[in-house]
């Protein structure tokens, strides 16, 4: 027996593994699958952000009433009540929108409706 095939045999005790065939291919369709996900909450956002910008014009025109305006903060409360967890921003608007919501309730329970 040779010196060469002695030492290979007291290297390897356990069988050489099967070739590895490495590809990116899973961890590309991951980034794609984020990368939707994001796209899918930053046009909700931007949804969201459009629909407060429209809703906060109303505090300047006085064509609304105390109710309608506690009615159209509520609902936009609801519609857009799921938490993007992306971002802080979507929290902060409806902190705002909750802000309103009260003001204008202390406005209608302190002064009775009004415009």
């Amino acid at each position: 027996m040779c010196l060469r095939s002695t030492v290979l045999q007291t290297k390897s005790n356990q069988p050489a593994p099967s070739p590895v065939i490495f590809s990116f291919t899973e961890i590309e369709d991951h980034q794609k699958q984020l990368n939707e996900e994001m796209l899918k909450w930053r046009v909700w956002q931007e949804s969201m952000e459009a629909a407060y910008a429209s809703i906060i014009k109303m505090e300047d025109s006085p064509d609304y009433s105390v109710e309608t305006r506690i009615l159209t903060y509520e609902k936009f409360l609801t519609e857009f009540g799921t938490n993007n967890p992306h971002t802080d921003d979507d929290n902060e608007l409806r902190d705002e929108a909750q802000t309103w919501v009260d003001y204008h309730t202390d406005i209608l329970e302190n002064y009775g409706p009004r415009k």
